[in-house]
């Protein structure tokens, strides 16, 4: 029986290794090249596909634009027949090239690929309809309401630019809003009675009007600093009623009522006003702006300042706990 060493053994062991490895390693065929796109500029990450049947190879291209596919264990048949390889990237056209023989097609050398324009689909962006237009600011209040908003106040608080303080004095970019109007008309001097009160489901736009001039005539040729709110309707035609009614009761037969209600349309917009109480609450702020107020409440007024079609008894005398003080307003304005 034959023999052998240790030595003679690891160098048996190493050359069956070494055949091994070089049986196998011409097995393997080396696909290379490098891609190019316009101005001869290297393109990586193309996607490099060799399209054998039922076993597809996969290649990426590098920074350098140089690729590097092995192909290995093909049957003898697929060497000698033609295989295509294809090349894509993002913003270039597919290139396809057809390998008759894979040893001999081997090294492919320069791969260019052309661009292409590639046409995007429509892109609809919805931003906040905030319109300006001249001296006029336009809001779609739609945009900014929700169903937790019980009055225009609480809208306004959310919309930009636009500052409600505790007190219900609204500021538009720092400015005061001097009143707010409804389809273009005054309905009232005290805009809170509005913005506390009227729902934001009823309003399409909020329009805030810079150097505003009630006589559109005049409007381009003075220098009104004055800023106004004007609410335009959905539905306008539609009559729409809101309005609030407060009543409050304490010792000594105190009490406090207080209430309102507004009708309106694009024709017709009136509105009531009633307020009672003997705790020495002037009832004027129900229905006169700031300064007309600060004119009247310490009995320093004019009476002009008054409008006509308020009836009341004697409020003229400094008010007293004891004194009932009764003030009621009706108002009726139509447009036709």
């Amino acid at each position: 029986m034959k023999t052998y060493t240790p030595i003679k053994l690891i160098l048996i062991f190493l050359s069956s290794f070494c055949f091994y490895f070089n049986v196998n390693a011409q097995k393997c065929i080396k696909l290379s090249g490098v891609i190019y796109g316009p101005n001869n500029n290297k393109l990586s990450s193309v996607i490099i596909t060799l399209n054998i049947p039922q076993n597809n190879l996969f290649s990426i291209s590098k920074h350098d634009g140089s690729f590097l596919l092995d192909v290995c264990n093909l049957n003898d048949s697929l060497k000698h027949n033609p295989i295509n390889l294809t090349f894509n990237l993002i913003g270039y056209f597919e290139k396809s090239i057809l390998l008759n023989d894979l040893l001999s097609d081997k090294n492919l050398h320069s791969i260019i690929l052309d661009p292409k324009t590639i046409q995007l689909s429509e892109v609809i962006v919805h931003t906040k309809p905030i319109i300006v237009n001249g001296d006029t600011t336009i809001f779609k209040i739609n945009s900014f309401q929700n169903k937790l908003d019980n009055n225009l106040e609480d809208v306004l608080r959310k919309m930009p630019g636009f500052d409600v303080d505790a007190t219900g004095n609204i500021l538009f970019n720092g400015k005061p809003i001097e009143n707010v109007l409804i389809e273009g008309d005054v309905l009232t001097k005290n805009y809170k009675q509005i913005s506390k009160n009227i729902e934001p489901g009823m309003i399409d736009r909020v329009e805030i009007i810079d150097k505003y001039n009630s006589n559109s005539l005049l409007k381009d040729l003075s220098n009104s600093n004055r800023q106004v709110m004007n609410l335009k309707l959905k539905n306008p035609k539609k009559l729409k009623t809101f309005g609030s009614f407060k009543a409050s009761a304490g010792i000594k037969d105190r009490y406090s009522f207080t209430g309102n209600i507004f009708v309106f349309n694009s024709f017709i917009k009136t509105m009531g006003i009633a307020s009672k109480n003997n705790i020495g609450e002037s009832p004027y702020n129900e229905i006169l702006g700031t300064e007309e107020f600060d004119q009247i409440k310490d009995n320093d007024f004019d009476k002009s300042v008054m409008p006509n079609y308020i009836t009341e008894d004697k409020l003229f005398t400094r008010p007293s706990f004891q004194m009932h003080k009764i003030l009621c307003l009706i108002d009726l304005k139509c447009w036709f």
